[in-house]
């Protein structure tokens, strides 16, 4: 009996000596700074657009979704931000609604309207991606990456020798 209580004895404080410890051994956490030269904003499309926020999954939280306002008011912010010298994009895979495009394409020209850059990569496009990347100031695509850019085809049918025949 006496080692049992002895072992929970150690094994209680070997769980609360790690909560405790960091604090105590290692003093207090470094702040983290500001940098101050130029920076460059990341925007990464990978999951759809959702008009609004997710709502918040407990355990894994929001994995990749991105909601349309939130991504404009950052582009936005960004636009008016004197630290930020260019905006990235980073094409992988998310859909949009024509509505989207849009309202996208109007936050690009806001960005470039403010005289920052925008860089737009992808690793493969489609119309509607195409047609949001073209208002970016450089646009690249992966070398082994798919373009699907379809549009109108139309192909006269003459058959008057046909016709002739008959």
């Amino acid at each position: 009996m006496r080692r049992v209580c002895l072992t929970l004895l150690v094994l209680a404080g070997f769980t609360i000596l790690p909560a405790t410890a960091p604090a105590q051994l290692f003093g207090p956490p470094i702040e983290k700074t500001k940098p101050k030269g130029p920076e460059v904003v990341v925007l990464d499309f990978k999951a759809p657009m959702l008009e609004k926020p997710a709502a918040q999954d407990p355990i894994f939280g929001n994995v990749h979704s991105l909601s349309l306002h939130t991504l404009v008011a950052r582009m936005d912010k960004a636009a008016g931000d004197n630290n930020v010298k260019a905006v990235a994009i980073m094409m992988d895979g998310g859909s949009f609604g024509y509505g989207q495009l849009a309202e996208l394409r109007a936050a690009i020209s806001r960005l470039q309207a403010a005289g920052k850059p925008v860089y737009a990569h992808a690793d493969s496009l489609t119309t509607s991606t195409y047609a949001l990347l073209c208002s970016a100031d450089r646009l690249s695509v992966t070398p082994t990456g798919d373009v699907w850019v379809t549009g109108l085809y139309s192909e006269g049918l003459y058959v008057r020798g046909l016709l002739d025949l008959i």
